[in-house]
């Protein structure tokens, strides 16, 4: 009796073991027609029963825009219970050791998962893959799980994931966290960089001009709303709205032949500490910002660069200029109330005219303009360590002539202060003095 059914177990283990051998033959017949068609190379393709049924190829690669990429390996596992049934549906794809001829970062590995996607919608789906932004295509929507890793020779690594969704002339990208870590501290010694996303699309409303619209935006913790951002190739711009209210950003750019690029930036009535925080800056202050910049790039380097700040009703956070000037001016001021406001520096107007040299950002021109007060000044800002080194001159509204000269220096968000006592301040404060004694 045991033999009978041991003998009847190995036939049936040699019956199934026949089926899916020709069944996934017959899936890696369609695996190499859809390579060729699509002009993906291998060095060679294996088929696999256990633990799961799935074809493996060894050094697929491809041309695409003058540009080579390649993996080790590629592993496509096929949905067991489907195969059963004779139909061929693709569960999962694994890209391991990605290359690219015009990077020098490295895919170690990327996963596409859930994609439930049958042997009808392949071509479609490598099509998607190669050129994700082609929206003149008709195709079914395709829907996965997108889950990888990249690295860089400088050792600095990129991990993603995301829910994605190709479909007829839209992409629906959601549930997105992008996280950037690098080997060496950038500025103020960051080293990690984080963006995520409730859910966003891309639609193209004309032949040059996209849509992209994104819920719940996360920039580095900081939440910063959900934008709607419009792209214009043809016009070489871009405009960003719906961040908060009233607030803008608008772009352009221009390439030159020498592979430079000019780039215009504008931003109208933006919250500046939320921007401060989002770009893990310390917040130094506060208020309703509009901002331009003027700059020019080559492969990445910023070589000139002019930058122009206003911001309207904000403080000076942690500073208070107010009550500084007081110790050495003749200030009538409430201290309870400068206590109150947590010594912070109430202004009507924040102005700053600054450019980018050898790693600095050098501030031409600081005026800073209060109900008591008038500051100018000039320093200069080293954004990789945050210190600073910025002198200000605060002069009083009813005594124009005279100014108050007072270095601070060290780290950006809680400076030292100097007083530099020299003889021009000294002729200014006995002048003070006097008319003060004569009135």
């Amino acid at each position: 009796m045991i033999k009978k059914v041991t003998g009847g177990v190995i036939v049936i283990i040699l019956a199934l073991s026949a089926f899916f051998y020709v069944q996934i033959n017959s899936a890696r017949e369609q695996v190499i027609a859809l390579l060729n068609k699509q002009q993906i190379q291998f060095s060679a393709l294996n088929l696999h029963f256990f633990p799961s049924p799935q074809i493996s190829l060894e050094s697929p690669h491809f041309s695409y825009q003058d540009q080579r990429i390649g993996f080790k390996q590629a592993t496509l596992k096929l949905a067991l219970f489907p195969l059963l049934g004779g139909r061929f549906v693709l569960d999962r794809l694994q890209l391991t050791q990605g290359n690219f001829s015009a990077t020098d970062w490295i895919l170690r590995d990327v996963e596409f998962s859930d994609t439930n996607l049958s042997s009808d919608n392949w071509t479609s789906f490598v099509e998607s893959l190669k050129n994700p932004l082609n929206f003149d295509r008709t195709l079914a929507e395709i829907h996965f799980h997108l889950n990888g890793n990249l690295s860089s020779s400088a050792q600095d690594e990129l991990h993603f994931s995301a829910n994605i969704t190709l479909g007829n002339r839209r992409l629906v990208v959601s549930a997105v966290k992008i996280l950037l870590d690098l080997q060496k501290p950038t500025y103020n010694g960051n080293r990690q960089f984080d963006i995520a996303w409730h859910e966003g699309g891309i639609e193209r409303t004309d032949a040059a001009k996209y849509v992209i619209a994104i819920q719940d935006l996360n920039l580095n913790q900081a939440l910063l709303g959900s934008p709607k951002i419009v792209l214009n190739t043809a016009r070489q711009e871009v405009s960003v709205t719906q961040l908060c209210q009233d607030c803008m950003i608008t772009g352009r750019w221009q390439e030159h032949s020498d592979k430079k690029i000019t780039a215009l930036l504008w931003l109208n009535a933006m919250p500046l500490d939320r921007v401060l925080a989002a770009v893990k800056l310390p917040v130094v202050a506060g208020g309703s910002t509009d901002f331009s910049a003027a700059m020019l790039w080559q492969d990445g380097n910023l070589l000139e660069s002019e930058f122009y700040s206003e911001t309207h009703k904000g403080e000076l956070r942690g500073l208070n200029l107010l009550s500084l000037a007081g110790q050495y001016l003749p200030i009538n001021y409430d201290e309870q109330v400068l206590q109150s406001k947590n010594m912070d520096t109430a202004f009507n107007t924040l102005t700053v005219q600054s450019r980018w040299e050898g790693g600095k950002l050098l501030f031409d021109n600081i005026e800073l303009d209060t109900s008591t007060i008038v500051v100018q000044g000039r320093g200069i800002s080293d954004w990789f360590t945050m210190q600073c080194d910025v002198t200000l001159n605060i002069g009083l509204r009813e005594y124009p002539k005279f100014a108050l000269p007072i270095r601070f220096f060290d780290r950006c968000d809680s400076p030292q202060y100097e007083i530099k006592f020299n003889k021009d301040f000294r002729d200014q404060l006995r002048s003070l003095l006097r008319e003060k004694l004569l009135n």
